[in-house]
């Protein structure tokens, strides 16, 4: 993990604190993706499509509860904060699934940078420019869509 850390770090710039994708230009997109395509790490995606009226914190503990589900067997879940008040729900739901003897493990402290570039994994059209692609097929990702 110090490895990775000190990997993540290095990309941040002056007067950033942390990383988000939709912070970032194409460029530093790119770039942001071939470092951490590089890192010695595996990572786990869980995608959930649906109806556009979904809430975003229902799309996230649906996922949430399948990414547990497939992490069946790890001793320790770590995520990235999202402030008090999400923090909170997080713990809710996490407690919520104890409770149905769902198991909450894993690394994911990455998380929204992995499914960043899943995302940008397919070809897609970034804003600005409809004639670029991106492009990347990190061979350590397994995506799994969440029902």
């Amino acid at each position: 993990m110090p490895e990775v850390r000190a990997a993540m770090q290095v990309l941040l710039l002056k007067g950033q604190r942390k990383l988000h994708w939709r912070d970032e230009q194409d460029k530093r997109r790119l770039m942001i993706s071939e470092t951490v395509a590089a890192l010695p790490i595996e990572a786990l995606v869980v995608v959930r499509h649906s109806d556009p009226g979904e809430s975003m914190e229902r799309r996230r503990r649906k996922c949430m509860e399948h990414l547990l589900q497939e992490l069946d067997g790890c001793d320790e879940l770590i995520l990235e904060s999202r402030g008090p008040a999400d923090d909170r729900r997080d713990r809710t739901h996490l407690d919520a699934l104890r409770r149905s003897h769902a198991v909450a493990c894993s690394d994911s402290s990455r998380s929204g940078l992995t499914c960043a570039n899943v995302a940008s994994s397919r070809p897609c059209r970034p804003a600005g420019n409809p004639g670029a692609h991106f492009q990347i097929s990190p061979q350590w990702i397994w995506l799994y869509p969440a029902a």
